[in-house]
Order: structure tokens, then C-alpha cells, then sequence
């Protein structure tokens, strides 16, 4: 089995993408297929739970509603009895006061005698009113209480569905990121299942995923007029038969003959220009141990691959060889040898050391 470095490009972008939306957290791309895969069953199994609770939240509403009535009405009848003893007391110290001879025995003063009059009238006026002010926050949590029953038990089903959705907003949340980023995912699928191909090589390969590099000044290709400030390559594979980008596609047949899609061939051609040079640039300068002699400095080819996991086109092209999955581990493993062991480790671990790590999406 080869060694393999770093995580798919497509799937690093896809979880920052993911994150930044506040999205569940994958941490693998069969988390994110089996999500997918279990996506309906996972809001059904919501939606049942939220019915059993909801009809247990209305039964208990039920119960408390009973109870606390019950509770209301004979603090009510205390209060209303209460109240009924306070209005006769009243009247009797009315009464006495008003029969009095003697104004300087008069048990209440003119002031004393206002307030017990007011309070009279208020009893006569607002008597239901005065029972209940004890009871308030009973009488609120009853009405509060019965309302909620009340809806409940008038839009049950409008109450599963509402809470349904709130249950599982992360849930709908996460398969609209995911739906928006087909592309994507289909390109991490894509990246994946080119990894766990190249993975078969023999030991004596290297397959680094997203390498990534942005130079300190820009590169000029005078051959396309391009200039080259940064380049990622889903795949750089490095083995006795030499350096290897491999740009992965994971398209249908409609994407392979439309015109608005980026040409890869470009793309794949850019990438292994800018890394020839990375490669080479430490070989002139003296800094790669393997690879200067007496003979003078070697040099490092890289190779260009079109990895066409779904569709491939019949046509190929100069410099770029375009593969099938089934064919590209035969490709990169039985082309001619061009590094020896120590060459190969010390190209890989200059990658591996020079990579700026994942592109900063």
C-alpha cells in the first residue's frame, strides 16, 4: 500500500463551507453519504419522537389543568368566604359607629371610618374581583395552561409539524448546504475514491492530497503567456517512475463535452509547469543531497494526469495523459523508473515539507 498525506481537497472545502454555516460537523466524507443516506428516515424518526412527546405534553397538560382548577376553586371559595366575613365586619363597625352618642367615644375617627366605607362600596362593586386578586398567578398559569392545551388539542398536527421542523432546522439546515454544494461533494467522491485507488501502489510510492503552494513572487509561463501565483493539485504522487499530478474529475457525460466548463488539460498543464520549477529550482541551487554528482545536476519530470472517474473521453492529448480508475495505478506504476529509493524519499519529504498545507477556501 502506498503512503498516503493530507485530506481531500473537495472535502476540506466542503466541511469549512459546512462550519462556517453553522452546519453539523463532519469530519469524514462517508459522515456526510451516510447523513445523506439516512437524511428522510432521520426526520421521520424526529417527527415520530415529537409526536409521542407533544401527546405526552398535552396529556400532562390535561392532568395539570384539572388539578389546578380544582386547587383555584377552593382557594376561591376561602376568599369569596373570607371576603363575605370582611363585609359584615365592616358593616357591623358601620353600624355601631353610627349609633353612638358620644362623638369622643366614637371607636373609629372620620378618617378611619372613610377607608372602611370605601372598601364597602369596593366589595359591594368589585367583590369577585377582590376574591380573585389572591389567585393572580394561579389564574395565570391556568390561562397560560389552557391555552397551550388548547392548541394542542385543536392543531395537533400543525403543532408536530412546527416543532418537527424546529427539531430538525439543523438537520434541513445541513442537506441545503450539502444540496447548494453538489458539485462539490460529487468532487469529493470523485478525490476519494482516486485515493483509494492510488492507494494501491506499492509502498514505494508517496500520494499527497491537496498540496497546495503559493510562490513569494509570480511565476511567468512563457509557453501560455500564464502567470502563476499559487497551484493545488488534488493529488501529487511521487514513486520510482517519477512525479505525478493528478487532477481528479468526476463528471458525467454532459460535463465532459460542455463547452463552459474549465479545460482541465490547462488546468493539469499549469500545475505540473509551476511544480516542475519548485522541484528543480533546490536541485540547481545545490540543496537536494540524491540528486548532484560529478556527472552534474539531475532533473526531476513531471507528469501530467487527467484522473476521469466517472466518464472518460476517447481523445488524448500531448503532455497530459487523460486515465480511467482502473488503469492509473498500471500507468504511474509500470512507466519507465526515474528515481531511485533515496531520490524518491527525498523529492517526497521536500513536498510534504514545502506545502503550505490546505488552500485557504
Amino acid at each position: 500500500m502506498a503512503q498516503v498525506f493530507g485530506t481531500i481537497g473537495s472535502l476540506a472545502q466542503l466541511i469549512d463551507i459546512l462550519d462556517k454555516r453553522h452546519a453539523i460537523s463532519f469530519n469524514s466524507l462517508e459522515a456526510i453519504t451516510l447523513f445523506q443516506a439516512n437524511y428522510d428516515s432521520r426526520i421521520a424518526q424526529i417527527k415520530d419522537e415529537t409526536r409521542k412527546q407533544l401527546l405526552s405534553e398535552r396529556e400532562t397538560l390535561r392532568t395539570s389543568l384539572l388539578t389546578s382548577r380544582t386547587e383555584f376553586n377552593i382557594k376561591f371559595s376561602e376568599c369569596k368566604e373570607a371576603l363575605t366575613k370582611e363585609k359584615d365586619e365592616i358593616e357591623r363597625l358601620l353600624n355601631n359607629d353610627s349609633n353612638s352618642q358620644n362623638i369622643f367615644s366614637s371607636i373609629f375617627n372620620s378618617y378611619k371610618r372613610f377607608r372602611l366605607q370605601r372598601r364597602q362600596t369596593l366589595l359591594a362593586n368589585e367583590f369577585e374581583k377582590e376574591a380573585k386578586r389572591p389567585l393572580r398567578e394561579l389564574e395565570n398559569r391556568i390561562s397560560s395552561m389552557t391555552g397551550a392545551f388548547d392548541y394542542l388539542n385543536s392543531s395537533f398536527e400543525m403543532a408536530v409539524e412546527d416543532k418537527t421542523n424546529a427539531n430538525s432546522r439543523q438537520l434541513h439546515d445541513t442537506n441545503s448546504v450539502l444540496q447548494e454544494n453538489k458539485a462539490l461533494l460529487l468532487g469529493a467522491i470523485g478525490e476519494q475514491k482516486a485515493v483509494n485507488e492510488l492507494s494501491k501502489l506499492p509502498e514505494t510510492f508517496y500520494v499527497i492530497n491537496n498540496f497546495y503552494y503559493e510562490f513569494s513572487r509570480w511565476l511567468h509561463n512563457k509557453n501560455s503567456g500564464d502567470w502563476i501565483r499559487s497551484i493545488q493539485a488534488d493529488h501529487v504522487v511521487v514513486g520510482p517512475s517519477g512525479v505525478f499530478v493528478v487532477e481528479t474529475k468526476n463528471w458525467s457525460n454532459d460535463s465532459v463535452h460542455s463547452l463552459d466548463l474549465y479545460s482541465p488539460v490547462e488546468q493539469v498543464g499549469r500545475t505540473s509547469y509551476a511544480l516542475f520549477l519548485l522541484l528543480n529550482r533546490p536541485i540547481n541551487q545545490g540543496l537536494f543531497n540524491n540528486f548532484n554528482n560529478h556527472w552534474g545536476s539531475k532533473r526531476i519530470s513531471v507528469h501530467s494526469i487527467i484522473l476521469m472517474v466517472n466518464k472518460t473521453p476517447n481523445q488524448q492529448f500531448q503532455y497530459v495523459k487523460v486515465l480511467s480508475l482502473g488503469n492509473v495505478c498500471k500507468y504511474i506504476n509500470y512507466s519507465r523508473q526515474e528515481l531511485d529509493g533515496n531520490e524518491v524519499t527525498e523529492v517526497a519529504n521536500y513536498l510534504l515539507g514545502t506545502s503550505r498545507g490546505t488552500k485557504p477556501y
